[in-house]
């Protein structure tokens, strides 16, 4: 996601990176009591709520959403619930009318980049074609898996 946030950096993207870092490092502090985890969580789901771009691309360079996964299998359900929250501020994004999600398959992205009117450098063809190769893999290995069970539950 990160790559579709245009790279010039401003004052909102540099001013984000240190609370950013605190609530990170607040997360990874095995001294603090589920509250802290809630409200650090709480802090991150802000930015992703906030729909500043710049803020949001600051959470992404940290790999933020890397680091909450963890939180998904704390003990506390209230963490748990929290870091879902910030994984579905984080999914709204995605859902806007201008952001579509490929489902093409690698052969067919070369016409889909020459319809559209912007130019793509040589690293976001490489870098959609490795996602779309990636989607196939993972379609086949899934054909794959359930050719395979229904297999077993038939002998």
């Amino acid at each position: 996601m990160s790559f579709l946030i245009p790279m010039n950096r401003t004052a909102a993207y540099y001013n984000e990176l240190i609370p950013i870092a605190e609530s990170l490092s607040r997360l990874y502090n095995p001294d603090l009591e589920k509250a802290g985890k809630r409200c650090s969580l709480a802090m991150v789901r802000s930015v992703f709520q906030t729909g500043n771009s710049d803020k949001i691309k600051a959470c992404l360079d940290m790999r933020v959403p890397k680091h909450l996964v963890h939180f998904l299998q704390d003990s506390d359900q209230e963490v748990r619930k929290e870091c879902l929250y910030t994984y579905l501020e984080m999914s709204k994004g995605l859902q806007d009318d201008d952001f579509e999600v490929i489902g093409k398959h690698a052969a067919n992205l070369k016409r889909e980049f020459s319809k559209q009117g912007f130019t793509k450098t040589a690293f976001d063809l490489h870098k959609a074609i490795s996602m779309a190769s990636q989607s196939e893999v993972l379609d086949a290995q899934a054909k794959i898996d359930k050719k395979n069970a229904t297999e077993r539950r038939g002998t």
